[in-house]
Formats: structure tokens, sequence, C-alpha cells
């Protein structure tokens, strides 16, 4: 099962030059219209988008991430089990159900890395207990803690 987003979200942690970033994706062939945050390439249908930081997950501000580096370069991603969270959001607040298929993919295919005590606290600090119950069934989590 493959599932792809439209876009490509990104969290600056500095307060970007806008003429120096339209300049940048200009150059990759990226382009904004007017009022409009994403960028576009005529050559594919995923965007860009440069949202607000600080980096959270509903209410939660996040303080960790995973990291990847390469030729001098840093790029800093959700963990799985954020990125878990942050399609859970999506399921939680606006009954996405292929949000919810999204969490699900990403938490079987990095079982391992998946914090399922933390995703429960969280779901309970953001008020759908009862919707994490759902995810947790079809993760094959028992209910008890």
């Amino acid at each position: 099962m493959v599932i792809q987003s439209d876009d490509l979200d990104f969290v600056l942690r500095w307060t970007p030059d806008g003429s120096r970033t339209e300049e940048a994706l200009a150059a990759l062939g990226f382009l904004r219209k007017p009022k409009d945050a994403a960028y576009r390439h005529p050559a594919t249908s995923v965007f860009v988008e440069f949202v607000r930081g600080p980096l959270a997950i509903g209410d939660e501000i996040l303080r960790q991430w995973d990291t990847l580096r390469e030729g001098g370069q840093t790029l800093h991603l959700l963990t799985p089990t954020d990125s878990c969270r942050d399609r859970l959001a999506a399921f939680y607040h606006w009954n996405d159900r292929n949000a919810l298929r999204q969490a699900l993919f990403v938490a079987q295919a990095q079982r391992e890395r998946i914090d399922v005590e933390l995703i429960r606290r969280w779901s309970d600090a953001e008020g759908h207990s009862r919707s994490c119950v759902e995810f947790l069934t079809a993760f094959g989590v028992s209910e008890t803690r």
C-alpha cells in the first residue's frame, strides 16, 4: 500500500527572508501565486509550504525529532510516533478517515519505533481517547493500560 501526500511542509527555525525564499524556489522551478502560501511546480502535483513554528502536534510543542544529514545539509523530520500523531490529529479533529489509514500505515511500517503510551497520553490530553481506541485496535494493540 502506498500513501502519498500532495505537500511537503517545512517549519523553518528562523524567519525566512521572503525574497530569498522566492528566489531559491524559483531557481528550482517552484512558483507561488499571490495570496497563496504554497509553492507549485508545473512538473509535479506536489507542492511546498513553509508553516509557522514552533513545530507542534495539537497543543504539544515538539522538542525532539529525527535528523538526516547528507553532504553538509541537515533535515529534521518527525519521528514515526509523531508522524502517527500528526495524522491522528487530522482524524480526531476532522474525522479524516484517510488520515487514520495513513497513521496506521506509518505505525505498521515502523512498529518497533512507535511509542503507544505516548500516543495514548497525547490522545487523552487532546480529548480523543475514544478515537484513539479505534487506532489502537486497528494497530493490534491491547486496550489495557
